[in-house]
């Protein structure tokens, strides 16, 4: 395990190509192969949403990169989506109201240069990289959830 202080684009255990992350890295096989020492599945599962989030985003160039801090998985999700509400409010001034669906934000953080997120997890004590699929999974059951509420 390593700390790094700026995006690296190769894994610092396995020589893997990862996505950028700030923070600790673990590669997938290194995950993988401390959850079975543990008695665990191979796969890292994020069961609670209430953990330490990391969003790292790029939405143009080097100089764009940039991250945001939230406290759990959940409220990552809302700043996401403030983000692309932002963006739609700045695109369209003239608009009271405006709607979107879920393919909208996708089509938001697919047209990112890069965005991936880091989440805690105590079971290893470092931070878990999860890239855009992840991302728009989680904002899709985040979207889901507020829309049965």
């Amino acid at each position: 395990m390593s700390a790094v202080a700026t995006i690296s684009s190769i894994c610092c255990c396995c020589a893997n190509r990862l996505h950028s992350c700030f923070a600790l890295k673990l590669c997938e096989e290194e995950r993988g192969e401390r959850a079975r020492a543990a008695g665990g599945a191979a796969k890292l599962v994020i069961m609670a949403n209430n953990r330490h989030t990391i969003i790292l985003i790029q939405p143009g160039n080097r100089a764009t990169r940039t991250f945001m801090d939230y406290d759990s998985i959940a409220s990552a999700m809302d700043g996401i989506c403030g983000l692309f509400e932002k963006r739609l409010k700045d695109s369209n001034p003239n608009l009271r109201n405006i709607t979107y669906d879920i393919a909208d934000l996708y089509r938001y953080i697919e047209a990112l240069t890069d965005m991936s997120a880091l989440v805690f997890d105590p079971a290893i004590s470092a931070y878990a990289p999860f890239d855009r699929a992840w991302i728009k999974q989680q904002a899709f059951q985040r979207l889901k959830r507020l829309a049965g509420q």
